[in-house]
């Protein structure tokens, strides 16, 4: 399971540590300490489609928890292409 159900919203924040668990774990210093596995790994997902499927793909998302704005969809772009190039090494 990706994220369990819970009230709290979802945020820019954790749409970017989202883009970085699709290829490389999470670890959340936070609060309740915790590593979160890679997604492709753990789903058994090609990491170089599966990042650019999201990419191609974000355009057409309409329902965001977040105002989305121009900057913040750059943002994500950016980050989501930075993860791409780490996958081609």
């Amino acid at each position: 399971m990706i994220q369990t159900k819970t009230t709290k919203r979802w945020t820019l924040h954790d749409e970017l540590i989202f883009i970085r668990r699709l290829v490389r774990p999470y670890n959340n210093e936070g609060k309740y300490k915790s590593e979160m596995p890679c997604l492709c790994d753990e789903y058994k997902l090609d990491k170089r489609q599966t990042v650019t499927g999201y990419i191609a793909s974000l355009h057409l998302r309409k329902k965001w928890d977040f105002e989305m704005t121009d900057r913040k969809y750059e943002r994500l772009i950016t980050l989501a292409k930075q993860v791409l190039r780490e996958v081609e090494f």
